[in-house]
């Protein structure tokens, strides 16, 4: 069963008060139409709210974890606190308890609210009677909990937990994973090893980073100390269309000697190329002394790449190295948002005989370990900031920092741009604010926050303030767009343009895409190169794949511009909407070697048109018998399998991709062979395309879709299933029809035969009297 889709609610906080005193139904259908107007669509830079209320509970809902899919739909986990499970949370949390956190049991369901553009809500709830998770998981100590969700690709949703025969042991635990799609259909289940909770803060020791192409899968990294070294084991995992996941490699990292670094710093992260890779800083000693005349190393930054798929890391490069005594307190790590490479952020706390500052470094560098730009700036001075800020790269140009005062709930944005110039951020929480903040007061937040990079805005999870009782807020604030004179509207900053512009028409005829960009580029090759896919709206299901080959690509020959081909039946239906989504790394830049990243799927539609195709004639005056051809390996399949329901399942299939109405579709389920007992030996058999209804696609047209769709099955959907047996080298031939296809030679040979026939009766011994007695 679907899940039902209830609409959001989004309003401005000074809408909102000033609404309170009207019927809840009334505010629910005002919110509703402002979340699709300001929400959805906003280009003003006010603060919003989303609010959601849900239904069958009665006690305060929140958001555990939020997350977005590239094109900016957004995951957002709810829970409710249960106080009948609060004893038995603290008896498995007793360290927690001593160390003074606020131990706390939720409510045992798995609710996952997925936050649609169009304006719905899919609800996906999942009871433990069905996921059988261990009660530990529905534990919380302070903001932390074990449960956690990724957006993996659409509608896939990664769902991590832990298992264990013992909750007081925390290195008895197993940490497993489970993928669900948002029909709360449980696709598969995974075990991905053991695992560490720290005792101190309940977090666990294992990360998950999602590939830049999210179709290649994830990276689990999961840490492990041992004696003096520290043991970093990476595990790469794939998901495919089905939503099972697989294990593709796994290897470690193993630091020696970890007792003597006096600061270390890890974080794992993806790479642009689709690989990944580990950047680590450590100082190996303290120094109590004035420094500044010193040239011995103190400090180094590394960056590990681990290639996609293959067995053991690539290469160890070295990004920087200083002499001054410091300690690393954090590295976060992005993909670079204007340019090439990736950049990461290095907290470091200098040192001198006098004092200490705390202050940090961006390393702008490529996949291949050069590192183009190297910068250095200040934190800014908020009063009860103690931990360090927290650094996300904008999807618009800069970057922001972001921390949260632990006193009074406070959060704090600064953006800055690429020359680590502090931008102003232009939001107000309402209109009596004119003046722009960077402080955001938020009430019950449990560090879920996330950035949609669709149209660059941060969100913040809190309480609705009008009903915390059933319902949960999202905190919706503008990011300062930094190259806005970048943004064509592509959420890419190095595209130009593109032909057929957003919205354009397309049809049947359409035979090339265009993109063009701001510096040249070229294709890019192996095996985590990305594809442009070409999707029909309204059920996400593939028309064309092209990738990154010069069979279907050329370059323009100033290397800016890509001339994508395309197939016959990839636009063939009638006012039906499409887009085209291309994959980061399909082609990389001419002046670094760079991938670059892509166009985001739901950004680049198009609409059919096609009225050529719309009648109720065609060239052969009716229905049309075609021959099909299986291939050498699918003979065998064939031959052992059930006549009937072969061709069932054929005839299904191709209905469905095309697509044409089922029952135009039929076949005499008689098959022959050709070529028989030689090696080029197949078997043939025949599909009839009967008449159109009005405004379906006439039988020409179909038949020249099934045709182009056997011929060209490794970039379209023909090549998965029942589909894939059709050989692509014979396609879909019509049927001669002996009489119109021979019809000159028929009556040529009846006239010769009329002739025979005269001149042999002429010639018989009925006549021969009468031609005696004449002559």
């Amino acid at each position: 069963m679907m899940p039902k889709r209830r609409p959001c609610h989004l309003c401005s906080k000074n809408f909102a008060m000033k609404l309170f005193n009207f019927s809840y139904k009334l505010i629910a259908q005002c919110l509703f139409l402002i979340f699709l107007c300001a929400f959805i669509k906003s280009t003003k830079s006010e603060i919003t709210f989303f609010n959601y209320t849900e239904k069958n509970i009665n006690n305060t809902p929140i958001v555990l974890d939020l997350h977005t899919y590239d094109d900016g739909t957004t995951l957002a986990l709810i829970a409710r606190m249960d106080p009948t499970l609060n004893e038995n949370c603290k008896k498995n949390l007793e360290l927690q308890v001593q160390q003074g956190h606020l131990v706390y049991g939720l409510e045992q369901i798995l609710r996952i609210r997925v936050i649609q553009l169009n304006g719905t809500v899919i609800e996906i709830n999942l009871n433990n009677l069905d996921l059988k998770l261990d009660p530990l998981n529905y534990c919380g100590a302070g903001a932390q909990n074990l449960i956690r969700i990724y957006a993996l690709q659409k509608p896939f949703i990664l769902v991590i937990y832990v298992d264990t025969t013992n909750s007081s042991d925390p290195t008895n635990y197993e940490e497993w994973g489970i993928v669900i799609d948002w029909d709360s259909g449980i696709l598969s289940k995974i075990y991905f090893g053991p695992t560490y909770v720290n005792s101190y803060d309940w977090t666990l020791a294992s990360t998950f980073h999602l590939n830049i192409n999210k179709k290649l899968g994830f990276l689990r990294v999961n840490i492990v100390k041992f004696n003096d070294s520290m043991l970093y084991k990476w595990q790469q995992y794939s998901i495919n269309d089905s939503g099972n996941v697989s294990m593709l490699q796994t290897d470690s990292i193993v630091f020696n000697q970890y007792h003597e670094y006096t600061s270390f710093q890890v974080t794992p992260m993806s790479t642009v190329d689709g690989g990944y890779a580990l950047i680590y800083a450590n100082t190996s000693h303290s120094f109590d002394g004035d420094d500044s005349k010193s040239l011995s190393i103190r400090g180094t930054v590394r960056a590990n790449f681990i290639s996609y798929n293959k067995t053991v890391q690539d290469r160890t490069v070295l990004l920087y190295e200083i002499s001054h005594n410091i300690t690393f307190v954090e590295i976060y790590c992005d993909i670079a948002s204007i340019g090439v490479g990736q950049v990461c952020t290095i907290s470091v706390k200098l040192s001198t005989a006098n004092n200490s500052s705390l202050e940090y470094m961006r390393v702008y560098f490529s996949t291949s370990g050069s590192v183009s730009k190297l910068d250095a700036s200040n934190f800014p001075n908020v009063t009860n900031i103690t931990s360090v800020w927290e650094v996300r790269s904008m999807a618009f140009g800069g970057y922001i920092l972001y921390d949260v005062d632990q006193i009074t709930g406070t959060h704090y944005i600064y953006a800055y741009d690429e020359y680590n110039i502090q931008t102003p951020l232009f939001s107000t929480i309402s209109q009596k604010q004119p003046n722009a903040t960077n402080n955001f007061p938020v009430k019950y937040n449990f560090g879920a926050k996330a950035i949609m990079n669709n149209n660059n805005t941060f969100l913040l999870p809190t309480f609705d303030i009008k009903n915390s009782i059933t319902s949960w807020s999202l905190l919706a604030i503008p990011l300062p767009k930094v190259l806005e004179y970048h943004d064509h509207g592509y959420g890419n900053l190095q595209i130009d343009q593109i032909n057929p512009r957003i919205n354009g028409t397309v049809d049947s005829s359409t035979e090339t895409l265009n993109i063009t960009f701001f510096e040249p580029v070229y294709l890019s090759a192996g095996p985590t190169s990305g594809n442009i896919t070409i999707y029909k709206t309204s059920d996400n299901s593939i028309r064309q794949i092209i990738s990154p080959t010069k069979d279907f690509c050329k370059i323009s020959s100033d290397g800016k511009t890509i001339n994508i081909n395309i197939i016959g039946s990839t636009f063939n239906q009638y006012k039906e909407n499409y887009y085209v989504q291309m994959d980061n790394n399909f082609v990389k830049s001419s002046s670094y070697n760079e991938p670059l990243k892509g166009i985001a799927d739901g950004v680049w539609s198009l609409t059919s048109k096609n009225m050529n195709l719309i009648s109720m004639s065609n060239s052969s005056g009716g229905a049309v018998v075609g021959l099909v051809g299986i291939t050498k390996y699918a003979m065998e399949s064939f031959l052992h399998s059930s006549r009937s329901d072969y061709f069932t399942e054929l005839l299904n299939e191709i209905a469905i991709k095309v697509p044409v109405r089922r029952t135009r579709l039929s076949t005499n389920e008689k098959f022959q062979y050709i070529n028989y007992g030689k090696p080029d030996e197949q078997i043939i058999f025949s599909i009839n395309v009967n008449l159109p209804d009005l405004y379906e696609n006439n039988v020409d047209s179909v038949v020249s879709d099934i045709d182009t769709m056997i011929k060209y099955k490794r970039i379209t959907t023909f090549f998965t299933n029942r589909t894939n047996d059709l050989d692509e080298n014979y396609g879909f031939k019509i049927k001669n029809d002996s009489w119109v296809d021979n019809s000159t030679v028929i009556i040529a040979w009846i006239v010769i035969l009329v002739i025979f026939t005269i001149l042999y009766i002429l010639s018989s011994d009925i006549f021969k009297p009468y031609f005696d007695h004449k002559f």
